[in-house]
């Protein structure tokens, strides 16, 4: 006997209903976790180390000073430093930073009594503000080892500001300020600071130095440039340091600025000059907006361990040596060290870039994370020649946090 099994006639009406339904459950598990990410959204961003708001970008000004005078050729401005109506003017204009610029006080626990505060002002200045905060970068060693600091605006109210990280090469800190303590006139008065391009300055151009260049908060002194060639060497990076003719005070600190009263540098000086008086120099701020990106955005910063100088061409010419980032110093217990990289090595490629200057590595090393693994190649002095050597560099980070 043969069996056999009837199909069952498909039922169109039933299945529409059912992609329906799945389609409606879909859409409606796709709104509830859109939903819950938006909610938890802070939570979230704050687990992955990341700010409140949107990425902070900094982005600089042009610089010069035909905000002051357009119509002067290249011969006047030879003779700059003889006019004293344009240097009342740029210190007319200069007093328009007062607005983004602030006073810091650190609070120290120690000392007979309790906490207590120290009289000698730090200085910042606002660089960036949200709905909720405001984010102001301070100069060198002006918080040490501190969590909170005391923030002075322009109209004199003081409040309280958390920092959020400092470099401790550099010594420049970013501190948070909560908008919701400060009062109506203090957020009306409030102006963020604009960033010139300390790459395009030239000799004997003029400058304002702000902040407290002669040990007197908030005050203003106009010089000229009489150097902006030279540089600083720190860990894995080349600063650019503007030199001027400023006569300030021994441990002042502030920032100078253009004639658009963008900030141009930053005031640095080392701890062991000498004197109560000094010329001021800055670091050029072109060469901090890495650093500033990262203080701001939460970023780890790539640390390989060297001492970098620039081989020129024209010093590869005349000494018969290769272009590149010649390595002065090996720090211990550095990624640099663990590959094998020597002092007197000149770096000429990192993964995929070719490395010519400090500038190039630089960049190559902040394109970087930590943890990555890069091959690094070197010439290296051998026998009487340079021969090319390569290195596998693990990076770690550098940065210290508060």
């Amino acid at each position: 006997m043969e069996i056999r099994y009837k199909e069952k006639p498909l039922n169109y009406k039933r299945t529409i209903q059912r992609i329906c339904i799945a389609a409606i459950c879909g859409a409606v598990f796709a709104i509830v976790a859109l939903l819950v990410l938006f909610c938890f959204r802070s939570q979230i961003r704050k687990m992955l180390g990341a700010r409140e708001e949107n990425r902070i970008v900094f982005e600089t000004e042009a610089t010069g000073q035909e905000a002051l005078e357009e119509d002067w050729n290249s011969e006047e401005r030879v003779d700059m430093g003889q006019n004293s109506k344009y240097a009342e003017a740029f210190y007319e204009k200069a007093f328009e930073a007062n607005n983004f610029l602030v006073g810091i006080n650190e609070v120290s626990a120690e000392g007979y009594g309790g906490k207590k505060t120290y009289t000698e002002y730090a200085c910042g200045i606002i660089m960036y503000q949200s709905k909720k905060e405001l984010l102001i970068l301070s100069t060198p060693n002006a918080i040490r080892g501190t969590n909170i600091v005391q923030i002075t605006f322009f109209n004199g109210q003081t409040v309280s500001g958390e920092v959020l990280r400092t470099d401790q090469e550099t010594g420049i800190s970013v501190v948070s300020v909560q908008k919701k303590v400060l009062d109506k006139d203090t957020k009306k008065s409030v102006t963020v600071a604009k960033f010139g391009k300390s790459s395009t300055l030239h000799r004997g151009e003029y400058t304002a130095a702000i902040g407290n260049p002669l040990k007197e908060h908030r005050s203003i002194v106009v010089g000229q440039y009489t150097a902006v060639g030279g540089k600083t060497r720190l860990t894995d990076r080349e600063y650019t340091l503007l030199e001027t003719n400023i006569v300030g005070r021994r441990h002042t600190a502030g920032f100078l600025l253009d004639a658009n009263t963008n900030v141009i540098g930053i005031i640095s000086h080392r701890e062991d000059e000498e004197g109560e008086a000094y010329t001021v120099k800055a670091l050029g701020i072109s060469d901090l907006s890495w650093l500033l990106d990262a203080l701001c955005n939460n970023r780890e910063l790539p640390f390989m361990g060297v001492q970098i100088s620039t081989v020129s061409e024209e010093t590869s010419r005349a000494y018969d040596i290769p272009s590149g980032a010649y390595v002065e110093y090996v720090y211990l217990r550095s990624p640099a060290v663990d590959a094998g990289i020597q002092r007197g090595d000149i770096l000429v490629s990192m993964g995929k870039r070719e490395i010519r200057s400090a500038k190039q590595f630089t960049e190559a090393l902040m394109e970087l994370s930590p943890r990555d693994s890069v091959k690094v190649q070197i010439m290296r002095y051998t026998n009487g020649a340079y021969k090319r050597v390569s290195a596998e560099v693990i990076i770690s980070e550098r940065l210290e946090r508060n």
